[in-house]
């Protein structure tokens, strides 16, 4: 590959990166986003970007952090093959977090194994041992359900019923004075 094709890749690559992620939200007030990993795969053919390696993406006051992070674009309004981000892709659908999942906002830290947010309807699920905890409260539970835009959370449990361990459990402090 010679140096002025991979010079353009490089550049298609941070201009597709910087305007197509300007429309996920995973802080509730948006912004630019800004994704740092040790390594990453581009998947031309898929639409898929592919972040490996102490990924870190931040969003105004917002942060997700993983092993794994999987960035799933729309097909774009052209079939064009002129090689990878080209305008043959769109926005971002998914971003998936596999590994060490971590999910912070201001006062809040909620730990996952996996974590997918789906820019339509706007909203973050975390499956797999799920603990968030905010001012010293803790709840844990098998899935979180988070509507970014509003901040409403559901929980749920992995197995019903009085005997399951996966129940969704709740320890709150009283604050003192």
């Amino acid at each position: 590959m010679n140096i002025k094709l991979y010079i353009g890749f490089l550049s298609s690559l941070l201009f597709l990166i910087m305007a197509s992620t300007a429309f996920a939200q995973l802080s509730s007030s948006g912004g630019p986003v800004d994704i740092s990993a040790d390594t990453l795969e581009v998947i031309d053919s898929k639409n898929i970007a592919i972040y490996r390696g102490h990924v870190d993406v931040i969003q105004d006051d917002a942060r997700l952090q993983a092993d794994e992070i999987r960035v799933q674009f729309a097909k774009g309004a052209t079939d064009s093959t002129s090689g990878a981000l080209s305008a043959s892709w769109g926005d971002i659908q998914t971003i998936t977090a596999t590994g060490n999942v971590f999910y912070t906002t201001p006062g809040e830290v909620a730990r996952s194994d996996k974590a997918v947010y789906l820019v339509t309807p706007d909203t973050i699920t975390l499956t797999g041992d799920v603990i968030v905890t905010q001012d010293g409260n803790v709840i844990r539970a098998q899935l979180l359900v988070i509507k970014i835009k509003t901040g409403e959370a559901s929980f749920a449990a992995g197995e019903v019923g009085r005997k399951s361990r996966d129940r969704v459990r709740s320890v709150f402090f009283q604050k003192t004075d």
